[in-house]
């Protein structure tokens, strides 16, 4: 497992909070925000992920100073000598602490792509 991440003694309850609409206090005061990435950041990343990514930079972290997630280039083709793997469609940013993957997993698995969608068609 991951217990490294977070000591295994923080959890994650998506589902159970405030709609999309409504943010937490501290959601409001939060900036995007990346930074260098470091020969630690890149143990715990691919501890975190199974595998060696090449990210451009790291955003958010845990308590304990692990990445949550990184910035890295969907376009680019080929990093370290090997071609790309992933789908184009990707994204930008990628989340890769195991505790707030399985979180998102939940809150999608909830219905709230669907939900959020349907908010959006409504204008």
């Amino acid at each position: 497992g991951f217990a490294w991440c977070c000591g295994g003694t923080r959890s994650l309850r998506v589902g159970s909070g405030p709609s999309p609409r409504e943010p937490p206090a501290a959601a409001a005061e939060a900036r995007l925000a990346v930074g260098p990435v470091s020969a630690s950041d890149m143990g715990a990343l691919e501890r975190q992920l199974g595998y060696r990514p090449y990210p451009l930079a790291v955003g958010a972290r845990c308590v304990h100073g692990h990445p949550q997630a990184f910035v890295w280039d969907p376009l680019a083709r080929f990093h370290g000598g090997r071609a790309r793997r992933a789908p184009l469609d990707s994204g930008l940013f990628r989340l890769s602490c195991p505790l707030l993957v399985q979180a998102v997993d939940r809150w999608e698995a909830e219905g709230a792509v669907r939900q959020l969608q349907a908010e959006v068609d409504e204008g």
